[in-house]
């Protein structure tokens, strides 16, 4: 748990000096912090400040299923109806956009993690 929350505090590092870090970085650490959550609940607030950090610097970025069924549960724990109700609307923006095929969109997903 600590090598996570490390990692986690060295991306968010790299954010501050306005370096952004690869995208599956951010999902990977996602992934096994949600894993790692279910013996240790008190990670749901890093996992629900690392969404908020995603979306806030990656808006190009929609999350994938697995992703979105993490970060809507983490809310639901935490009791963060702002990232429930930015979860939505990216979902409806992705959903919007596989009508316009726009290649400027990332799915990205924690499944291959």
């Amino acid at each position: 748990t600590s090598v996570l929350l490390r990692v986690m505090d060295a991306l968010f590092e790299a954010l501050e000096k306005n370096q952004r870090p690869q995208i599956q970085l951010w999902i990977t650490l996602i992934k096994r912090l949600s894993d790692t959550s279910k013996l240790d609940p008190s990670l749901e607030v890093s996992i629900n400040r690392t969404f908020r950090c995603i979306l806030d610097a990656y808006p190009d970025v929609w999350p994938g299923n697995d992703l979105l069924r993490i970060g809507l549960r983490t809310s639901a724990v935490t009791n963060d109806a702002g990232l429930i109700s930015e979860l939505i609307a990216r979902e409806v923006q992705r959903k919007r956009g596989l009508h316009e095929k726009s290649s400027s969109r990332i799915e990205a997903d924690a499944g291959d993690s």
